[in-house]
């Protein structure tokens, strides 16, 4: 667990330093609904999850999981700061297993994100959603769960052609399936999730008031 959290101090430390952050290119005033913290986007990601034990069968649980990711911010700000929902469904599977299990759900994550420059921004995410697991372990039921999800992210607008219109991700975080009680056994599982997204940016288009 020491060596996770190490890890992860490192990992966005080095994101955030100028080498990932500096802008290139003229420093014109942006329009709020360019800037890159009030942009929609939608686009493709994978995770992978790092045990943080053996389960009692002496197996470890390691998801591969690839989904999407659809972003929607909620304030069009002028500030660094700002609010967004992030709706995210995964499948996977857990190769780690005996016989190779996998899982699938959908998670809504709360985030807060901070420019730390025009191209750049930095975020952390609260996220939750029911989830089917296929894995017979004494340590949780299979069936029907829910994941919870601390994740931090970095994120990078780049420059790929004359609008700017793509982004890449990384995140980096904890998560935790159970039940909430409703079958046992339910001790629930625990890995830190490291994941990787690509996706393509959109404006906000403003609506006008009628005269």
């Amino acid at each position: 667990m020491k060596l996770s959290i190490v890890i992860l101090v490192v990992f966005f430390s080095m994101m955030a330093s100028p080498v990932f952050t500096q802008d290139i290119g003229a420093k014109e005033p942006v329009p709020d609904s360019k800037r890159y913290i009030n942009l929609k986007s939608y686009g493709a990601l994978a995770f992978v999850g790092v045990p943080l034990y053996l389960l009692p069968e002496g197996f470890n649980y390691v998801p591969l999981l690839l989904g999407g990711y659809f972003h929607f911010p909620l304030i069009m700000t002028r500030k660094r700061i700002n609010l967004a929902i992030n709706i995210i469904p995964l499948v996977g599977v857990v190769p780690s297993t005996p016989g190779t299990d996998y899982e699938m759900g959908v998670d809504a994550f709360l985030e807060l994100s901070i420019a730390i420059s025009k191209k750049s921004i930095i975020s952390v995410n609260i996220g939750s959603g029911p989830y089917f697991i296929s894995v017979e372990t004494e340590k949780q039921a299979n069936g029907y769960i829910f994941s919870n999800y601390l994740l931090l992210a970095y994120k990078r607008r780049l420059a790929l052609n004359r609008e700017k219109t793509w982004e890449i991700n990384f995140y980096g975080g904890v998560r935790h399936i159970s039940n909430a009680r409703l079958k046992d056994p339910n001790f629930g599982i625990d890995s830190v999730i490291f994941g990787i997204g690509f996706g393509r940016l959109f404006e906000r288009k403003r609506k006008h008031k009628r005269q």
